[in-house]
């Protein structure tokens, strides 16, 4: 066979790799199945295929699925009478799961059938009901560090922009204005002091914004300070492959409470610097506008 195309070149050469009725994947496309499907239903197939990563130059493994899972009744089907003939939809969903493998998950997912095998949507649901709540938790425990990344953003650039205006206002001597007795005070020199303690504070807020935040617990499996706690790196990595994914589950949908802490801390920080921000800008275009007009 001659494949035109680097994909579809590579895809043919893991045919000589595959066995009958049985699905090869590669370890990227292994990647994308649910992660009870990896666990369980893929096995690294024996020998070495003499592939490498350009980068890496690790080995390129392959994993087929078993053999059950894609043993799809096709030739059943077209073997059966015309008045018997399943439809499109029921040939379709006719996909056999992992011998010994399902048999209890099938069993609690839907009533016992007549012996037939079980579906691509059993199958489906059994690994739906085991995968849901892990990638929950993970998209959860991303979607707020995204948002701590972008409130750490947000208030370098606050605090770039505070120090520069309050650098310029002290290059024209604005200071001066407000430097003197309390007394001498009139409307602009007021408001210069205004605008320019404003800056200063959210120049403040916005550094306190990036300031870390080190809550949590001393004794975890995932903030940094916690695993620094463990004796050596194979007391912590024992501690981990020793506990269970429910367990390791249940360690990150903690720690996504103690980020969601530590981001709303931040944001609150944030919007004070914005606030303060826009009180100080409006007072000294207000102190350039009246200093202007003056004689």
């Amino acid at each position: 066979m001659v494949a035109i195309g680097v994909p579809a070149n590579f895809a043919s050469k893991m045919l000589n790799n595959a066995q009958a009725d049985e699905l090869v994947l590669g370890e990227q496309a292994k990647l994308q199945l649910p992660t009870a499907w990896q666990t369980r239903y893929t096995e690294l197939a024996v020998g070495d295929t003499g592939w490498t990563y350009v980068a890496s130059r690790r080995p390129y493994p392959l994993l087929p699925l078993y053999r059950s899972l894609v043993a799809i009744r096709l030739t059943e089907a077209r073997e059966m009478p015309e008045s018997q003939t399943t439809t499109p939809s029921d040939t379709a969903l006719s996909i056999s799961a992992p011998i010994g493998v399902l048999d209890t998950e099938v069993a609690e997912s839907s009533p016992p059938s007549s012996g037939a095998p079980a579906t691509v949507a059993e199958v489906s649901m059994a690994s739906d009901q085991n995968d849901y709540t892990p990638r929950f938790v993970d998209d959860v425990h991303d979607y707020i560090r995204e948002h701590i990344r972008n409130a750490d953003r947000k208030a370098v650039f606050f605090f770039g922009s505070t120090t520069a205006v309050l650098a310029f206002l002290y290059s024209v001597e604005a200071s001066n204005r407000w430097l003197k007795p309390l007394q001498t005070w009139n409307c602009v020199d007021a408001l210069t002091f205004l605008g320019m303690v404003s800056i200063a504070a959210a120049a403040l807020a916005a550094a306190w914004t990036v300031v870390p935040r080190l809550p949590g617990s001393k004794r975890g499996l995932l903030y940094f300070n916690a695993i620094a706690q463990h004796g050596s790196a194979a007391e912590y990595a024992g501690r981990v492959l020793g506990t269970t994914q429910q367990v390791l589950v249940n360690e990150k949908a903690k720690h996504c409470y103690v980020l969601a802490g530590v981001c709303r801390a931040k944001y609150r920080w944030l919007c004070v610097s914005l606030w303060l921000s826009i009180v100080g800008l409006a007072c000294t275009f207000v102190f350039f506008l009246l200093d202007q007009s003056s004689p």
